[in-house]
C-alpha cells in the first residue's frame, strides 16, 4: 500500500472523489487563479472499515512509471523510466520508505519532451526498511508548483532494514484521515 504521506505535498487539496463499492479514488490538486488543476489521483481499496492507498497516477495519463513495475523487488541504484511527453519536461524521482516520510534517495530525469521517446532517472538509495515507494513529480514551468505526481510501491531486494509490513491502513474519523494499526484496527492518530 502507498501511504498518503508522500502525496501530502504543499499546496495540494482534495478536488473530488469517486467511491464505487469497495474502491475509491481521490483527485488531489492545486487551485491556480481560482481554477482547479488536478495533480494526481489516489486509488484506494476498502479493508474492513478502513481504506488502503494502492497507488497514485496522473489524471491526464502523461507522467507514467513504466519501470519498475509495481511491487517489484529493487536494488540500488534504481533505474526508473517512463514514456516521454510534452515539450520541455523534467521529472524528480524519489525512493521513499513505505510507512514513514523517510527519503532514501532522489535523482532528476534530465530534460525530456519535444519528441523524446522516454525519460529515465538512476536513483541511488539506501533503504532502512523492506518496502518503499517510488514517487515521480513534474513541476509547472509557469509557477514552479507541483503539476503531476505518480507513485507506486516497491520492495527492497536484500534489504537489511527492519520489516515495515506490506500495507498501511487508513480510516476517516470525524473528518480526519488517521492511520490504523493493521493488526488491531486501533487508531494511531492523524496522518501528518
Amino acid at each position: 500500500a502507498l501511504p498518503i504521506y508522500y502525496l501530502k505535498q504543499p499546496g495540494l487539496t482534495a478536488l473530488g472523489n469517486d467511491v464505487n463499492g469497495s474502491t475509491a479514488s481521490i483527485t488531489l490538486g492545486r487551485v491556480v487563479n481560482g481554477n482547479p488543476q488536478p495533480v494526481t489521483v489516489v486509488s484506494l481499496v476498502q479493508y474492513q472499515k478502513a481504506w488502503i492507498v494502492t497507488r497514485a497516477y496522473d489524471p491526464y495519463g502523461r507522467l507514467q512509471i513504466s519501470d519498475p513495475a509495481p511491487n517489484t523487488a529493487v536494488t540500488s541504484p534504481l533505474t526508473v523510466d517512463g514514456p516521454g511527453y510534452g515539450v520541455d519536461e523534467q521529472a524528480v524521482v524519489q525512493v521513499r520508505d513505505a510507512t514513514t516520510p523517510e527519503l532514501f534517495g532522489q535523482a532528476d530525469s534530465g530534460p525530456f519532451g519535444n519528441g523524446t521517446a522516454q525519460w529515465s532517472a538512476s536513483v541511488p538509495f539506501s533503504p532502512t526498511s523492506d518496502a518503499g515507494v517510488v514517487v515521480a513529480t513534474v513541476t509547472s514551468p509557469a509557477d514552479g508548483g507541483l503539476a503531476t505526481l505518480v507513485a507506486e510501491k516497491v520492495t527492497f531486494a536484500g534489504s537489511s532494514g527492519h520489516a515495515t509490513g506490506s500495507s498501511v491502513v487508513y480510516a476517516v474519523e470525524g473528518g480526519t484521515l488517521v492511520t490504523l494499526d493493521p493488526a488491531t484496527g486501533a487508531s494511531q492518530g492523524p496522518v501528518s
